[in-house]
């Protein structure tokens, strides 16, 4: 499997590195930037060979990506991916929250529901520690994995403190995701934390060395 960062509607660079990549299937980490105004379709993937889907971030409209074949869902568990030789259990998550939602249009480019809600978070956090997954894709992460990015200055939300309580109660052995804009990767209490740049690729059907 082949993960994607941010796209931010960026949707022909996405396609090419799929066809480039010749993987047979990827999952997007968010921002993938479907409901602005000119990318209210998105792209059609159906000449691309495999299965290619992406989870909704916060420059996301959630109605229109509910709508899209290719929307993996706002949270569940992935059948298994390949890492290292072996099969190993996803756990999936949609939504985080705006920093700039002050200087967005509500409805145009920022949605209320950007977020899933308090009850589904619930949901997600019970599932999670059901399933106990050795791999996460998210688009935000940990609240703690937030203050290592920035130290004093990180701003609560109840994404980043539903991922918390989740890592708390169990650590993957990996966990990726995007949102920040950055390729940073760092071991904290034995899980390796990998966020991934606008369109940078990390593929885990590879061994990954960190």
């Amino acid at each position: 499997m082949l993960l994607i960062g941010d796209i931010h509607a960026l949707f022909w660079d996405y396609k090419r590195i799929l066809e480039r990549s010749g993987t047979k299937e990827s999952l997007q980490l968010g921002d993938y930037g479907l409901g602005f105004p000119g990318s209210m379709d998105g792209i059609d993937l159906s000449d691309v060979e495999g299965t290619h889907q992406f989870l909704r971030g916060n420059h996301d409209n959630p109605a229109i990506c509910r709508k899209s074949p290719y929307y993996i869902g706002d949270f569940g568990i992935h059948e298994g991916s390949f890492i290292d030789g072996r099969y190993d259990k996803l756990f999936y998550i949609s939504g985080s929250w705006s920093i700039d939602q002050a200087w967005r249009t509500p409805g145009i480019s920022w949605w209320p529901e950007e977020e899933l809600s308090y009850d589904e978070l619930d949901q997600a956090v019970n599932l999670y520690l059901k399933e106990k997954p050795e791999i996460v894709c998210s688009h935000e992460c940990p609240e703690e994995i937030s203050q290592i990015f920035y130290p004093g200055t990180a701003h609560p939300t109840r994404t980043g403190q539903a991922l918390s309580s989740m890592f708390q109660h169990h650590q993957p052995s990996y966990w990726f995701f995007g949102h920040h804009h950055k390729s940073w990767r760092k071991n904290v209490m034995g899980c390796q934390f990998v966020c991934l740049n606008e369109l940078e690729t990390i593929d885990i059907s590879k061994r990954i060395v960190m």
